[in-house]
């Protein structure tokens, strides 16, 4: 008499295999390629943004990135893939007007860090010019923190060259 064969997960199964294979962009590129059809050669398109420990708690089996302003989110499942039971333990959704006021805001931030530094650059050579102090003093007068001054100093070399 035959019995029969019930299929069940296999809840022990560790895919981390996934993830270290698309670790580098090019092989996540290869992926995304393969999956949706399309024929991207740079790697240096993607943006990843994979949040650790996102999807399941125990082990890390997802990849995320960035391509075209497109998301594309890609699990490793060890049994079939029941759209609902994902659905079901995803514990973030992709907002994209959300996400692109981060872009926004983040881009925004560094052009104003680095436009700040460009402008303080400026100053410390303008006071060296116009004062004959040091850049050491010349960080002083400005207020700039001892512990930015040594990135300061090096600015002030490489212009020099």
């Amino acid at each position: 008499m035959a019995q029969d064969k019930k299929v069940t997960a296999n809840r022990t199964y560790k895919s981390s295999v996934f993830t270290m294979v698309f670790q580098e962009k090019k092989e996540l590129l290869e992926l995304y390629n393969a999956v949706s059809g399309k024929h991207y050669e740079d790697p240096e398109e993607l943006e990843v943004n994979t949040l650790d420990n996102a999807i399941y708690m125990s082990i890390k089996n997802d990849l995320s990135f960035i391509i075209d302003s497109r998301l594309s989110l890609y699990e490793h499942q060890s049994t079939y893939k029941n759209r609902a039971e994902v659905i079901k333990v995803c514990l973030y959704e992709y907002n994209q007007e959300e996400h692109m006021k981060f872009v926004r805001e983040e881009g925004f931030r560094q052009g104003h860090e680095q436009g700040t530094k460009s402008t303080q650059l400026e100053n410390i050579k303008n006071l060296m010019k116009n004062t004959g102090w040091n850049a050491k003093e010349a960080m002083k007068a400005l207020g700039i923190p001892e512990e930015e001054q040594e990135k300061y100093q090096s600015k002030l070399q490489e212009s020099k060259r």
